[in-house]
């Protein structure tokens, strides 16, 4: 049960969020960039009022909310270049 209340608190992050790029509002889709993994480990790993859960805080209001699908496109765009196609 202590996994669905820091699952709850990373969506909770992005109430009222909207990805940058294409104006998702799905928070299940949305991820703090580039930042996520970090953030998302210090919210699962660490409890609330602790050193690693305020770094999280900073890292959220250092990020871009972005979602999957943009952050797909963006790698691919990348991984693509100009010699292919």
């Amino acid at each position: 049960m202590r996994d669905l209340g820091r699952k709850r608190a990373l969506l909770k992050t992005f109430e009222d969020k909207v990805c940058s790029v294409c104006g998702e509002t799905t928070e299940r889709y949305l991820r703090w960039y580039p930042y996520h993994n970090k953030i998302k480990h210090n919210i699962f790993r660490y409890g609330r009022n602790t050193k690693q859960r305020k770094v999280a805080s900073t890292l959220i209001q250092q990020s871009v909310v972005i979602c999957d699908h943009c952050i797909i496109d963006k790698d691919w765009d990348e991984l693509k270049g100009p010699w292919i196609f």
